[in-house]
C-alpha cells in the first residue's frame, strides 16, 4: 500500500512538472498567454520539495519535455515533408528531440536540492541563476528561454538592453522562486511575507517603469538618417525549392518582376531573402568573379546587376556560394552596389545542426549523406558589414539571429541596422515562422539597432530599436514590404558588457554556496570534537 501511495505521489509530481511546461508553451504564440510565465515555474519548484537526485531529475525532465512538446510541435512538419519521415517515426522522433531540449530542466531539478540545502535563502538567486545558465549553455538545437514569450509586451521588455533576454528570464524564475518561498513563510512572522513579496513587486514595477521611461527617452533622440527599403518576398515553395539547375529560374524571375514593380520608388536598398537568388553566386569571398566556373549562374547575376544599375539601388540577396577552391558550399548573403558591382559577401557562421550540416561528419563521412534532406554546408569565419553611404548594416542569416552572443559580437561599435535573411518554408503552415520572428526581436532591444527581416514566406518585416514590429507580412504569400528605417545613436550597456550581470550573479552565487558549505563543515568538526572531548 504504501509503494502505490509512493508511486502515485511521485506521478502527481511528474504531472506538476509537466504543468510548468505546458503553462511555458501557452505563454508562445500562438496562445501567447504571457502573463503564465510569471508563475509558470511553481509546480515544478513544489514538486521538486523533499525529493531524491534523480526523482528531480525526472521531474524537471517532465517539465522540459511537455515544454518543448509545445513549443516544436512543427518539428513534426519538416521531418515529414523534408526528410520523409512516416508520421509514426516523426512522432516517436519528435517526442525524442522534445525530450533532449528538455535536458536543462531536469538538471535544474537534479541540483535543486544541493542549492536549497546549501544556499539558504540566497537559494532564491542561486536557483534562478543556474536555470539562466543551464537554459543559455546547455546545446540545444532550438535554444528558446522562457522570457522569449514576452516579447510583444514593450514595457517589460526594454530592460533587455542592460540584462538581455537571459536576464529577463532570470527575473520571471526568480518570481516563481520567490512564490514558492512565501507559501513556506505562510506559517512564520508575517514580516517576512511583505519583505519578500514587496521586493518581488517592486522590482518588476521597476522593470515596467524603466520601459515606459525608456520609450519616452528613445523618442526624443534625434533621427540622423532614415533608410527607405523594399523588402522582397517571393515565397518559393518546398517543391520549387528541391528542383535543380534550369528548372529554379521561374523562381528567379519571379523575384526579378517583383523588384521591377519597384522602378517608380526612391529608394535606398532592395532586399532578397535567404536562397532568393536560385543557384551558387559565382564570386568568392572577396567579391572576384568565377568566371566561366557557373556560367548559367554568371547569366542571372548579369541580369540581376543590370535591373540594378536602372534603378539605381543597393541590393542585399541570399545565396548559396561556392568558394571555388574545392571546398564545400556555404550559405551566403551578397551586396550588389547601385552600380551592379559586388560590393560585400557575406557566409553565415552559425549552421543549423541536422538542417544545413550532420553533426560528426568531420570524424564520420558517411554521415554527410545519411539523412534526407540535410544539407552539407561549411560555417563562414568572420562577421561582416555592408555599406551603404554612412550607414552600416550587419548581415546575419537566418539561425543566427536567435543566438544573442553571436549577434552582439558582430553588432561592431559602427553598426546602424541589424540585416536577417531567413527562409521558414521548411516548417510549413505552423508557428514557426511567428516564433522565429519572435526570437529574433530581442536582438534589436538588447543592442538598440532596429532590425530588417527579409524572408522567402513569411513573416518579412521591419523592427525597430525598441522591439515594435512596425510592418510584417502574412506567411505563405507573394508580398513586397516597404518600410522606412530610422537610425539613432543609442546606448545599450548589453551591446557592450553582454551578459556580465548574470555572470556576477553566478560567480556570487558559487562563492555563496562554497561559504555556507565550508562553514558547516567547520561546525560539524567543532561539533564532532565536542562530543569526542566529553567522552571518558
Amino acid at each position: 500500500m504504501k509503494e502505490t501511495a509512493n508511486v502515485s505521489g511521485f506521478m502527481v509530481r511528474l504531472l506538476a512538472g509537466a504543468a510548468t511546461g505546458a503553462a511555458v508553451g501557452l505563454a508562445f504564440p500562438d496562445w501567447a498567454l504571457w502573463p503564465l510565465l510569471f508563475i509558470a515555474y511553481v509546480p515544478l519548484l513544489l514538486a521538486l520539495r523533499g525529493q531524491g537526485a534523480w526523482a528531480r531529475f525526472a521531474i524537471g525532465l517532465a517539465a522540459g519535455t511537455a515544454m518543448n512538446l509545445a513549443i516544436l510541435g512543427w518539428v513534426q512538419h519538416t521531418l515529414i515533408t523534408m526528410s520523409h519521415f512516416s508520421p509514426g517515426l516523426a512522432a516517436g522522433a519528435f517526442f525524442i528531440i522534445a525530450a533532449f531540449h528538455g535536458i536543462p530542466q531536469g538538471l535544474l531539478g537534479l541540483i535543486h536540492g544541493p542549492l536549497r540545502r546549501g544556499a539558504g535563502l540566497a537559494w532564491l538567486i542561486a536557483v534562478p541563476t543556474a536555470h539562466s545558465l543551464l537554459e543559455s549553455h546547455f546545446p540545444r538545437v532550438f535554444p528558446f528561454l522562457i522570457a522569449d514569450g514576452l516579447h510583444a509586451e514593450l514595457p517589460w521588455i526594454q530592460i533587455a538592453d542592460v540584462v538581455g533576454v537571459r536576464g529577463i528570464s532570470w527575473m520571471l524564475v526568480a518570481t516563481s522562486c520567490a512564490l514558492v518561498a512565501l507559501w513556506e513563510f505562510r506559517q512564520g512572522p508575517w514580516i517576512r511575507l511583505v519583505r519578500l513579496g514587496g521586493i518581488v513587486l517592486a522590482g518588476w514595477l521597476l522593470v515596467v517603469g524603466y520601459g515606459h521611461w525608456r520609450l519616452a527617452t528613445i523618442a526624443d533622440v534625434p533621427v540622423e538618417r532614415v533608410l527607405k527599403v523594399a523588402l522582397i518576398q517571393p515565397h518559393y515553395t518546398t517543391d520549387e525549392k528541391q528542383l535543380r539547375g534550369s528548372r529554379r529560374r521561374p523562381m528567379f524571375d519571379r523575384s526579378l518582376a517583383a523588384t521591377e514593380t519597384l522602378r517608380e520608388r526612391e529608394l535606398d536598398l532592395v532586399v532578397w531573402s535567404e536562397g532568393a537568388f536560385p543557384w551558387p553566386f559565382p564570386y568568392d569571398s572577396e567579391g572576384r568573379s568565377l568566371g566561366g566556373e557557373l556560367s548559367r549562374a554568371t547569366h542571372h547575376v548579369r541580369r540581376l546587376q543590370s535591373l540594378v544599375r536602372e534603378l539605381d539601388v543597393d541590393l542585399f540577396a541570399g545565396s548559396l556560394r561556392r568558394p571555388g577552391d574545392g571546398r564545400r558550399s556555404r550559405n551566403s548573403a551578397v551586396h550588389l552596389g547601385p552600380d551592379g558591382e559586388v560590393r560585400g559577401m557575406y557566409d553565415k557562421r552559425i549552421l543549423v545542426p541536422f538542417g544545413e550540416f550532420m553533426p560528426l561528419r568531420d570524424f564520420f563521412p558517411e554521415l554527410a549523406d545519411s539523412l534526407p534532406g540535410v544539407g552539407d554546408l561549411d560555417p563562414g569565419e568572420r562577421a561582416g558589414v555592408f555599406s551603404l553611404g554612412d550607414t552600416s548594416l550587419a548581415p546575419n542569416i537566418c539561425y543566427e539571429a536567435i543566438h544573442p552572443d553571436d549577434v552582439r559580437r558582430s553588432a561592431q561599435p559602427e553598426v546602424d541596422v541589424l540585416v536577417n535573411f531567413t527562409n521558414d518554408v521548411w516548417f510549413g503552415p505552423t508557428k514557426a515562422a511567428e516564433q522565429h520572428l519572435m526570437l529574433q526581436i530581442w536582438r534589436a532591444v538588447e543592442l538598440r539597432i532596429p532590425m530588417i527581416r527579409a524572408t522567402n514566406s513569411g513573416i518579412s518585416a521591419f523592427v525597430t530599436a525598441t522591439g515594435e514590429v512596425s510592418g510584417r507580412t502574412p506567411v505563405f504569400e507573394e508580398a513586397i514590404l516597404e518600410g522606412s528605417v530610422e537610425v539613432r545613436r543609442l546606448d545599450s550597456f548589453y551591446r557592450e558588457w553582454g551578459d556580465l550581470i548574470l555572470h556576477l550573479l553566478a560567480f556570487g552565487s558559487g562563492a555563496h554556496f562554497v561559504w555556507v558549505w565550508r562553514r558547516r563543515r567547520l561546525l560539524e568538526g567543532d561539533g564532532q570534537k565536542g562530543v569526542s572531548s566529553a567522552l571518558p
